[in-house]
């Protein structure tokens, strides 16, 4: 097929583009099937006697039009549809920022909320919500109070927030205060605003934060710092600032997602200690903080925090199938000015009616009534698969009961649950690999985000798989 292509070298046509025009030709009239290995450069080069500069020359402008694949270390091959005349859009994927999440994620955003970690629909919300979606409209027929309205929130919300968050023990005016959409929503443009291609991002080692492919889009050195019973290792956390350059710590410090584990307060004293000494700026988020079913609640970092080295991430509860899409950003007042104009320029903003609606919630007390079923809610479920798990799991995993609420982090020793998940996905349960890219032996199980009859169910379904592997 090379042998009768002649180069005319004195038509003043670079011997590229005659090169191309001919293997062009030859693909047009298929004598190069499609999926066909073009010969190697080498080949060409002797066959044809030119340069290789001229060779990759020529079949980048091929790849360029879509008539040929270039792969890495397998070479040139004819498209499948170079005929087809409509872009690549796969390599435009490829070659994004933003990088595609795990194929568990696409698959489970069908599951019933799931992939946010909400409560299953078997928590009806509705009796806490529908007094305040009627308050609310009517308010909002009152076109006066988009005059309460700016681009930090709606006024009498953050007013409402100031009295809620002093019940926690955070003490915040209304400067410090940014109203937006649902936690994970706003991370991107956080750490987007924060950090650049390089920077030094520190988390659990098992965080919900390794699957948000938004975050990795961002280039940022992603660096795991252990855990243990207690929470985050100040040990492990203070040898990572002194190794990284300009760091910024992300924590989930109440029934992390997805271990569980709730920092203790001597823990996060010793924590606050070292942020304090090296001025190290954290980003806290909350998912359950107020759901926390054991009293007293736990402090948060930003309660303790007095030189205003955390940005406090809060948020109303997800329910299935409503979600509030609703969260909070407590900073200093400079970090709230510049995050509320970089989330203009990206139209990230919480909607209007939602904003009155969790208003009227605050103040009428009722979602403190909502989250008083929450807590009863979740401690229900845990107690039911505590049980399950004794009956199914006691002779082949490994939990701890204690960091056992939302999230049930089920180890089992001496199988690769990361294998078993390779070819499948589960729609009530996710691989621990999801979560840490090393991990090879948990499952997480969220007993409150799946529907009751499903959980004895997905427990032995559990059970099966790990034995089956054995």
């Amino acid at each position: 097929m090379l042998q009768g292509i002649v180069f005319d070298k004195n038509s003043g046509t670079p011997l590229y583009i005659q090169l191309a025009k001919a293997i062009r030709s030859r693909i047009e009239n298929g004598e190069f099937k499609r999926g066909e290995k073009l010969p190697s450069k080498r080949k060409m080069m002797s066959v044809l006697d030119i340069g290789k500069n001229t060779i990759s020359a020529a079949m980048d402008m091929l790849v360029q039009e879509g008539m040929v694949k270039a792969y890495q270390k397998s070479g040139y091959f004819v498209a499948e549809q170079w005929d087809i005349n409509i872009p690549d859009w796969q390599a435009y994927i490829k070659r994004a920022k933003h990088k595609p999440g795990n194929n568990e994620l696409r698959f489970w955003a069908d599951a019933g909320g799931l992939t946010d970690f909400g409560l299953s629909s078997d928590f009806d919300i509705s009796p806490f919500i529908v007094e305040a979606f009627n308050n609310a409209l009517v308010r909002s027929y009152d076109l006066t109070c988009k005059n309460d309205y700016s681009v930090y929130g709606y006024l009498p919300l953050r007013e409402s927030l100031i009295k809620h968050l002093k019940l926690s023990g955070i003490n915040a005016e209304i400067d410090n205060i940014l109203i937006c959409p649902g936690s994970i929503q706003v991370l991107y443009p956080v750490y987007e605003s924060l950090m650049t291609n390089g920077s030094n991002f520190l988390h659990e080692k098992s965080n919900l934060i390794v699957a948000i492919s938004d975050i990795h889009s961002l280039g940022m050195n992603m660096i795991p710092i252990e855990a243990d019973q207690h929470g985050l290792s100040s040990v492990e956390l203070e040898k990572a600032i002194l190794k990284y350059k300009h760091p910024i710590l992300h924590v989930d410090p109440t029934d992390q997602a997805p271990t569980g584990i709730v920092i203790s307060k001597k823990r996060k004293a010793e924590i606050m200690k070292i942020i304090n000494k090296y001025k190290l700026p954290v980003v806290e988020i909350e998912h359950l903080q107020d759901a926390w079913y054991n009293k007293p609640f736990p402090p948060s970092f930003k309660s303790m925090d007095t030189f205003g080295n955390v940005i406090y991430i809060g948020m109303l509860i997800r329910s299935c199938p409503f979600d509030l899409q609703m969260s909070w950003i407590v900073a200093d007042k400079c970090i709230i000015r510049h995050l509320s104009n970089v989330m203009i320029q990206d139209g990230i903003k919480a909607n209007f009616f939602m904003q009155i609606a969790a208003d009227e919630m605050f103040r009428s007390g009722m979602y403190y009534k909502m989250m008083h079923a929450v807590r009863c809610f979740i401690k229900k479920r845990r107690e039911t698969a505590l049980a399950f798990c004794e009956k199914h799991l006691k002779d082949i995993g490994i939990w701890n009961e204690k960091n056992c609420g939302f999230h049930f982090w089920l180890e089992f020793p001496g199988t690769n649950t990361k294998a078993l998940f390779k070819n499948n996905y589960y729609k009530t349960f996710h691989p621990g690999h999801f979560f840490d890219r090393q991990d090879t032996t948990h499952i997480l199980l969220c007993p409150a985000s799946i529907k009751e009859d499903e959980i004895e169910t997905s427990i032995i379904e559990i059970a099966g798989l790990i034995r089956k592997s054995a």
